[in-house]
């Protein structure tokens, strides 16, 4: 293909394998607005789009050298595109609920600093009022549950935490670091949802051990959850879910897309087993979860370290694999259940992690400059710090990714001041279910609309 179709370049290397364009990374031949990746990984950003994250996830025990394949950002639609009449509509009525939400949130209490991170979510995002209609559960085993009950030993893992926190802020903010609260976590009966006592230890199942992690949280959703549910999120202990974005995303961007009735979506990847939604943050809606679940329970694939991929093998090998057990990809690949094709998460996701803490500090300190502006009513405006992308992209994010806790609990800190409450609450509404139309235009409603319809089915 000729070089000016493709338009990809690199915004930051995170691999310690060197990224260099045409050799590591580039665009398919047939498709200019797909990137492939080969043994290394970075954040990238095709001309006119937003930047993503694509590479290679190898860790120790299993390498795989083939290529990934990324789809770009998209960019915002232009006045002409068929997506203004859909803004139009989307302003002159509110969103209504898409159904009820549970999040699961897949941890463990059998060592210290698997403990810490349940620890670190219990205190944060997991502790802020839940949207209407959205119910939040931690997955994990027997083993060790008894340390989640021992409020002394919680209460001096917090303090910890609250320390390395605060020295955090300090080095980004100094003096004006936002105040770290203190809280201990207070975990209910209903809150928890242990699997079998067989299971023990998931840690001892080791290479196999987070892929039959995930299929025993998903058995265990489904048949205690699953008719109360509509829409399902999976997420991990190091991962900060905002959850009145997961709400706002569901009533305005997914649920009014009527002809697709299968959800399966999240930030995605490409893999020899097929595409997958990374782990981090994964939704499915009822359809999908029960459909997968079933998926997996029949899955001939071997259980590895990274569950994502193979759930993701699971699910293409279910809809429909014409070449199993050869890996390339196939024009018939889903062709049983093409809705089951992963899609991108129609907002923002943060997955920059070396960069999200310093970066959110500094939107906090824009966000105070501009809170001199208010207007006769006394609303609080986020004046011109709105056309800064780095601003807009962190403030609308659904999840933060891979936070260590006293990141975590950093990040909270700062996301709960009042100056970038405010300006969130200008992107999306607080009240699950009742999501302020307008912010359609603004976080990314073009995700879906800008896309002809027939692929929406695909």
């Amino acid at each position: 293909m000729p070089a000016s179709l493709c338009s990809v370049r690199l915004v930051r290397q995170t691999s310690l394998a060197p990224c260099n364009p045409g050799v590591s990374f580039g665009c398919l031949a047939n498709d200019p607005r797909q990137v492939w990746v080969h043994k290394c990984r970075g954040i990238f950003r095709c001309d006119g789009g937003g930047n993503f994250l694509c590479g290679n996830f190898s860790y120790d025990g299993y390498r795989y050298d083939g290529l990934y394949t990324c789809g770009c950002e998209p960019s915002a639609p232009s006045p002409q595109q068929p997506c203004r009449r859909a803004a139009t509509r989307a302003r002159r009525h509110r969103c209504p609920s898409g159904g009820p939400i549970c999040i699961f949130v897949l941890t463990e209490a059998g060592r210290p600093a698997y403990l810490d991170r349940l620890v670190s979510v219990a205190v944060t995002w997991a502790t802020t009022p839940l949207p209407a209609n959205t119910s939040l559960h931690f997955v994990l085993s027997a083993h060790g549950i008894s340390s989640l009950f021992d409020q002394k030993n919680l209460s001096s893992r917090v303090a910890s935490l609250r320390a390395s926190a605060a020295a955090r802020l300090a080095k980004h903010m100094a003096a004006s670091a936002p105040h770290i609260s203190e809280r201990t976590p207070a975990l209910r009966n209903d809150n928890l949802v242990v699997l079998d006592d067989s299971i023990r230890d998931s840690f001892r199942l080791e290479p196999r051990a987070y892929a039959q992690r995930l299929e025993w949280a998903f058995h265990a959703a489904r048949e205690r959850f699953a008719s109360a549910c509509e829409w399902i999120v999976m997420t991990e202990d190091d991962t900060y879910v905002d959850m009145h974005a997961v709400r706002w995303a569901v009533d305005c961007l997914l649920a009014p897309v009527r002809e697709r009735q299968f959800w399966y979506t999240g930030q995605v990847f490409g893999h020899s087993w097929g595409d997958f939604v990374h782990g981090d943050f994964m939704l499915l809606n009822r359809k999908a979860f029960v459909w997968t679940d079933d998926a997996i329970r029949h899955c001939p694939l071997a259980r590895v370290f990274w569950s994502d991929r193979w759930l993701g093998g699971c699910i293409r090998h279910a809809a429909g694999w014409p070449n199993y057990p050869e890996r390339p990809k196939h024009p018939l690949d889903y062709h049983r259940a093409p809705e089951m094709r992963p899609k991108r998460w129609p907002s923002a996701i943060t997955v920059d992690t070396l960069t999200a803490l310093p970066d959110l500090a500094k939107t906090l300190l824009r966000a105070r400059r501009a809170r001199g502006a208010n207007d006769s009513a006394g609303r609080w405006r986020l004046a011109g710090a709105r056309a800064q992308s780095l601003q807009l992209g962190l403030l609308r994010s659904t999840s933060y990714h891979k936070l260590s806790p006293d990141d975590m609990l950093a990040v909270h800190a700062i996301l709960q001041e009042d100056d970038l409450a405010h300006a969130r609450r200008e992107l999306f509404s607080r009240g699950g279910g009742r999501a302020r139309a307008e912010s359609t235009e603004r976080m990314g409603a073009h995700a879906l609309c800008s896309e002809p319809r027939q692929r929406l089915r695909s």
